[in-house]
């Protein structure tokens, strides 16, 4: 029986303690061209290049995204409103999380999996924590087509 990859194998993992960004809305430039702002480029260049040190395995079948934002609790909080962050009560309201996970997965383009639209499930949470950070893991989340073609749908069944 020839080796079938299993669902769920981690493909891709990273950490890193920079601070997550959303993805800045596509601005007109004099000429009429539309371009991404600066911001948002060099946020998703800091990812790619963390990103390449962390590869295991470019994804070329469907993809579970799971991505964990930490953002440092505010120093100027009062005690109860840090600690109450802390335990987890109180979650980030800066930015919206799709943004930010939105930057985050265009950045691995070529780098996790081919493309983001790989990405048939997805997994994102943003909390508070003790300093920033981002972690994302991908999973395999199923098969290419050239996949079940070479295996057959009955050996990747009965694999299962």
């Amino acid at each position: 029986m020839p080796d079938i990859p299993t669902n769920g194998r981690l493909l891709f993992a990273l950490s890193t303690s920079m601070k997550a960004l959303s993805k800045g809305r596509p601005r007109a430039g004099k000429s009429g061209h539309f371009y991404t702002p600066k911001r948002t480029r060099d946020f998703e260049a800091a990812i790619r290049e963390a990103g390449e040190f962390a590869a295991i395995e470019l994804a070329l079948c469907p993809v579970r995204l799971v991505v964990r934002i930490v953002h440092e609790v505010p120093v100027s909080w009062p005690k109860w409103k840090r600690a109450a962050a802390e335990a987890g009560l109180y979650s980030p309201t800066q930015g919206d999380l799709d943004n930010k996970t939105k930057a985050i997965s265009d950045a691995l383009n070529g780098i996790a999996y081919m493309d983001d639209c790989q990405i048939c499930k997805l997994d994102a949470e943003m909390t508070y924590g003790e300093a920033e950070s981002i972690k994302v893991w991908v999973h395999r989340a199923g098969y290419s087509l050239a996949e079940i073609k070479e295996y057959g749908v009955e050996l990747i069944t009965a694999s299962a």
